[in-house]
């Protein structure tokens, strides 16, 4: 009887370790990511996995679009490496819109500009030097790059919904200091020259303080640091309020009153980013519609997150250029 008790409990012994022997060597059920957007493939000529160059019209120079596909592969690549982030495929819709005939001996520049949203850059016409009596670029060397429409495309992939100012603040301080556009072009000639001076709306490059261009205020006098002083000093008023001016004053106040410049302000971009990807669902756009983007970093995260780089409290700028 004994025998058998023993029997017994030894086979129920050796069933448990063979089920859990099996159970343990069972292999791990593998977690699938959430979904990660793929770049679609290329539809048209003027295209690779980082930029894709459009064309509207019937009219685009074949040359000057591949010219310009190279530049701006290298701006985005550059924009890559300064964010520390892969944005998706940047498109650049280029219309080609008539202008009138460039009637200055040296030619004309330089036109840069553009609107950008979610889906791409679109441009009325490649930016750059126009020759003497032409309505348009002619040449590869004449081809400006663009940094500041880029600039915005990456921070609506980094931040979504985010203030107008702030998107120019991070555009212009880009398009002054990073220097990626410059980078990209290795011909020389008076577009090379033009981007060399950096954003109109922060004047730090050595042709900027050379000149006395800039972006004129309603005092008259140029959007600068001293402008920014007086500002403060209560010797001016603030009567242009677009987001350029505020943005660009927000980046000059940081420099003067609390030692915030190019490093400090990306920092002040990445903890946006981290707060902006702690919010949104993992594998979506933060909803379904990119289009209706909700506004994830408001003014008020903008000022939390410039206080906790900066190890300062911020409000007086934040007050001071009415953002608060």
């Amino acid at each position: 009887m004994k025998a058998t008790k023993f029997l017994m409990i030894t086979s129920f012994i050796l069933i448990l370790v063979l089920m859990t022997s099996c159970f343990q060597n069972q292999p791990k059920q593998k977690i699938k990511p959430a979904s990660i957007p793929v770049k679609e493939q290329c539809q048209g000529e003027f295209c690779n996995d980082d930029v894709e160059i459009i064309c509207q019209s019937s009219n685009c120079d074949a040359e000057l679009s591949q010219q310009y596909l190279q530049l701006q592969t290298k701006v985005v690549k550059c924009l890559d490496n300064y964010f520390q982030f892969s944005a998706p495929r940047v498109s650049y819709k280029i219309s080609s819109k008539e202008k009138t005939a460039c009637e200055q001996e040296g030619g004309c520049c330089c036109t840069t500009g553009g609107m950008t949203d979610w889906s791409g850059v679109s441009q009325s016409y490649l930016y750059g030097n126009t020759p003497f009596g032409a309505t348009g670029v002619q040449s590869p060397k004449d081809i400006i790059a663009e940094e500041h429409e880029t600039t915005h495309f990456f921070l609506f992939q980094m931040l979504k919904g985010h203030p107008a100012w702030f998107s120019e603040a991070i555009a212009i301080q880009t398009n002054e200091r990073a220097g990626c556009d410059v980078s990209a072009m290795d011909l020389e000639g008076n577009a090379k020259e033009f981007a060399k001076k950096g954003d109109a709306y922060l004047r730090e490059t050595n042709l900027d303080l050379q000149s006395s261009g800039g972006v004129k205020m309603s005092d008259g006098s140029i959007l600068d640091n001293d402008y920014y002083l007086r500002l403060k000093n209560g010797e001016s008023s603030l009567e242009t309020r677009d987001s350029h001016t505020i943005g660009a004053l927000w980046v000059i106040g940081l420099k003067e009153d609390y030692g915030c410049e190019q490093q400090c302000i990306l920092r002040i971009v990445k903890e946006l980013q981290k707060y902006t990807e702690s919010q949104c669902r993992p594998g979506t756009y933060c909803g379904d519609n990119p289009l209706q983007y909700p506004e994830i970093v408001t003014d008020e995260v903008i000022k939390e997150k410039t206080d906790l780089i900066t190890g300062r409290d911020t409000r007086e700028l934040f007050e001071l250029l009415g953002i608060l």
